[in-house]
Formats: C-alpha cells, structure tokens, sequence
C-alpha cells in the first residue's frame, strides 16, 4: 500500500483552477521531486498536502519533514521590463502592473514584500508560469515581469528586457529561507542513514558548483544558454545563500503565513522542532 496517493488534486481560487488534476503515488522509501518552472503550482501542491492553503482553495491532508534549507533569501528572484519601458527603478513601480505566479507562490510573497517596504502602490497581476509572463511583458499585457534566474538572462545579455529589482533588493526576504528540502516522516525515522548521505552530497555539490570553472560550462549546457550569461549566475546568486544546514527567519515565515490565513494560529515551539529536523554530519 502506497504511503501516499493523489488522485486528481485540484487547487482553486474562487472559479480560477491553479493546480489541476495532479495524481501521484508515494511509496515508502522512494523519493518524489515535483518538478516545473515557476508558477506551475509545485508550491501550492505541497501546501494542499500540508493543509495550508488560504481559504478559498481545496485542502487536501498529507504530512511532510523539513530537512533542510535549499536557499537562504530570494536572490534567484527578479522583476524585469521591456527595454523601451520608462520603468527605470523600483518606484517607478507605483501604478504599474506587477506580476506574480499564482497566489501563494514565492514570486507572490517577494512581490508583497517589495510592495511593503518601498512602500508602493503598485498592480499586484496573476501571470501563471514565467515563460507566459515574458509573453504578457513583451506584448505590453503587464507592465512589470518577474522571473528566476537563470530564465532570461539571454533576453537581458542581448537588450530585450532590463533588470530594475531583485530578491536581494527586499530586507525581510534577505534573512529567510526562500526555499528548502523536504522528506516525509516515514523516509526520515526509516532511512534517515540515506538523508544524511544526500545531505552530504548536496553540500559538497555546492561546494564544487562554486569552486570549479567547469561547472559553468555544464551549466550553459544544460540550460542551453551561453557561458558569459551563466557567469552572471555566481555573481547573482552568492554561494553563502546556498547554505543547506539554516533555515531562519521562522518567527517571519509564521507570523506573515498567519497575516495571509496560510496558518490559523502560530506554530508551537514543539512545532517547529518536529518540522525543522536538518541532518547532523
């Protein structure tokens, strides 16, 4: 019998359908990656498993671990123009249409925290997936494009579009895990020797992603890109914000999650404790 099974998750906002008909299995011991560019709903997914999903959308059960942070901010994140845009600087935000993913999503929480400290009064718009959003933002649907890095750093390289603002523009998400790496409990008390492998493995991965010139290289490879746009990637993503073993910024996380009807009450410290289990090496 199957430690997990999803049979037709379907995840909506009002009449909008974000996540649409998702099905899987989980066995024990086997390790399932969601994978799919932003906005695709991987992150409404799992909060539908997790039960946090804000009112309105479908809520499914399910049980997961954190075992480890897989970014440190939101660095990866940017908000981009056409090049003819007059959009010169981040306030110039103000009246714009502002993209976002989906609600729920990383680009939506980076975008309500630029919002409240630039104090803006900026268009929070709904684009779905990045690949659609450079679509409405090249056609002049939205004013304002996000994206991660590194989709697009060829339109940037090559005079498409132009950057105005990043992740690392925005204080709160600088001192929060953007992202992490998730079990379930049943992996983590039953091959909790094989977590602490990936997890060892991970970290060197890191390491040599920073240190060894060749890893650009297979970089541009695999995302089809050219190697002096893949050289921006270090610069833009600094290695420090990779660190596997932290996860801060849980007051924030919780407090903002509960302000967004994520959470109906704060986590307990007991919690957070059973929810954050990171490897010892």
């Amino acid at each position: 019998m199957s430690l997990l099974k999803v049979d037709d998750l379907s995840v909506a906002f009002g009449t909008r359908r974000v996540v649409d008909r998702v099905s899987f299995t989980l066995d024990r011991g086997e390790t399932l990656a969601l994978v799919g560019e932003s906005g695709s709903g991987k992150s409404l997914t799992a909060l539908s498993l997790l039960q946090l999903l804000p009112r309105g959308g479908s809520n499914p059960t399910g049980t997961i671990v954190l075992d480890g942070s897989e970014i440190i901010g939101a660095p990866d994140l940017y908000w981009y123009v056409r090049a003819d845009s007059p959009v010169r600087k981040i306030e110039d935000f103000n009246g714009k249409t502002v993209a976002f993913s989906l609600t729920g999503s990383s680009s939506h929480a980076g975008l309500l925290a630029l919002m409240a400290q630039y104090k803006l009064t900026a268009k929070p718009t709904s684009t779905g997936s990045i690949t659609a959003t450079l679509t409405q933002t090249l056609t002049g649907q939205v004013d304002v494009g996000f994206s991660a890095i590194p989709f697009f750093l060829d339109k940037v390289d090559s005079g498409q579009i132009r950057i105005i603002g990043t992740g690392n523009d925005v204080a709160s998400l600088r001192s929060r895990t953007g992202r992490v790496n998730l079990t379930n409990v049943a992996t983590l008390q039953n091959r909790k020797d094989v977590i602490v492998r990936w997890h060892r493995a991970y970290k060197e991965t890191v390491d040599w992603m920073y240190s060894d010139p060749a890893t650009l290289k297979h970089f541009a490879e695999f995302t089809n890109q050219q190697e002096k746009v893949i050289a921006r990637v270090r610069e833009l993503l600094p290695k420090e914000t990779m660190n596997p073993d932290r996860i801060v910024g849980m007051d924030q996380i919780i407090a903002e999650a509960q302000a967004q009807k994520f959470l109906a009450a704060p986590l307990t410290p007991a919690q957070v404790t059973e929810l954050i289990q990171i490897p010892k090496l």
